[in-house]
């Protein structure tokens, strides 16, 4: 079996909700680390993506969105969450900007709370 055959077989058993994250790695190299995971048929975490990549967050989402599309290809009815992390949206806007993206309520408040209207 094929990996592409294996990772379509994957991908079917799924939510359509894909979360997109990243976080900053504070050791000797540093960087971010960006993910793209989705819950599968059993509620547990699925990592769809995982990737470490320079701290330039425009150029770094996009790479990884680009990535991303080409892997899932066949998948156009996912849904994409985010908490609207500096780079992404734009990205978004750019290279798929026919797709569901929405933003986790959660970090919405947070912001709203902390005094963060727009990021």
């Amino acid at each position: 079996m094929s990996k592409r055959e294996f990772r379509k077989g994957e991908l079917r058993t799924i939510r359509p909700f894909i979360g997109l994250d990243g976080c900053h790695l504070k050791g000797l190299y540093g960087g971010q680390l960006l993910s793209a995971v989705a819950r599968d048929g059993n509620d547990n975490m699925f990592p769809v993506a995982v990737v470490v990549v320079e701290a330039k967050l425009g150029d770094s989402w996009s790479w990884f969105l680009t990535e991303l599309i080409d892997d899932l290809r066949g998948s156009e009815s996912l849904v994409f969450i985010s908490d609207r992390q500096k780079g992404l949206v734009e990205s978004f806007k750019d290279l798929l900007p026919t797709t569901e993206h929405r933003f986790c309520m959660r970090h919405s408040q947070t912001s709203k709370r902390n005094g963060v209207v727009n990021r």
